[in-house]
């Protein structure tokens, strides 16, 4: 597999331009390492402007939430679910 890419990553900066908004990473399977080099090559390439980079949510998987909280976040966002009854 040297010539097809095993990691990719997509997002798009919030409305007000200070946050970059990660939406999902995806990696191919025995690799060790990918899962970080894609956060941190795609964090690497993103413009100055951008004070935070928001990875969204952990969908209640455990390993993510771990993950996720070793880049000691500075934050969470609070949401909210609103339902029409």
């Amino acid at each position: 597999m040297e010539d097809h890419p095993v990691a990719y990553s997509l997002g798009e900066e919030n409305a007000r331009g200070k946050s970059f908004i990660i939406h999902f990473e995806k990696a191919v399977s025995g690799y060790k390492g990918v899962w970080q080099f894609v956060n941190q090559a795609f964090a690497s390439i993103l413009p100055d402007q951008y004070d935070t980079i928001n990875r969204e949510q952990d969908l209640g998987n455990e390993g993510l939430r771990r993950a996720k909280h070793s880049y000691k976040p500075i934050g969470y966002v609070k949401k909210y679910r609103v339902q029409i009854p």
